[in-house]
């Protein structure tokens, strides 16, 4: 991926690999490692077992020191690491002690998470009118133009400028807007300068 502004994909390869997988006891035959290892993760949903079992895989996961509270119950009987909520409580409400949400609700989580990663409108691409474009849009409809014959015919737009249609340097659309009359009333705000009669 690069740094370029809506580049999502990348054509190369990655750059630095390792030669040898990750092993989490490779300098370490603790006991504390290897019951770490041995840990069997059962009593949560399938997204918080990933993430723990990501924790063990990859030396993150910490042994609780003392037991923590429930947040149900309010006891001090939750003994796994990385829960909210004790067994008890959490068979009875049946959530996942972890996250605290039941089936249902971690599907609709799952969905809101996948929504925020698609873009809107499905447009992932920089827009098409880059600086360069809307700078050579700009000269070919400039104000001035040279003739074949070597004459200067100047060109008068109205109030736009000379720019209607056109993409700003920022992606803005100019527009062309009929003029206010002078008769009827101005906006507040808008001083509009008196007539003078010669």
């Amino acid at each position: 991926m690069s740094s370029q502004k809506g580049n999502v994909s990348r054509s190369r390869a990655q750059k630095y690999k390792n030669s040898r997988a990750f092993k989490n006891d490779l300098h370490d035959k603790t006991p504390k490692i290897k019951m770490i290892n041995s840990l069997e993760i059962t009593d949560v949903c399938p997204r918080c077992k990933d993430v723990l079992e990501w924790k063990i895989k990859y030396r993150k996961y910490k042994m609780p020191k003392n037991p923590t509270t429930c947040t149900k119950c309010s006891k001090k009987n939750v003994t796994h690491s990385y829960r909210i909520m004790c067994k008890e409580c959490a068979e009875k409400l049946k959530v996942c002690p972890k996250c605290g949400l039941n089936e249902q609700e971690q599907k609709i989580e799952a969905l809101t998470a996948k929504l925020k990663k698609t873009p809107v409108n499905g447009t992932t691409s920089a827009p098409k009118n880059t600086v360069k474009d809307v700078n050579e849009e700009e000269e070919s409809d400039g104000s001035v133009q040279e003739e074949s014959d070597g004459s200067v015919q100047e060109e008068s737009d109205s109030s736009s400028g000379g720019r209607e249609g056109q993409t700003s340097q920022s992606g803005l659309v100019y527009l062309q807007h009929p003029p206010l009359p002078l008769s009827s009333p101005s906006p507040p705000g808008l001083i509009l300068p008196k007539e003078v009669d010669n």
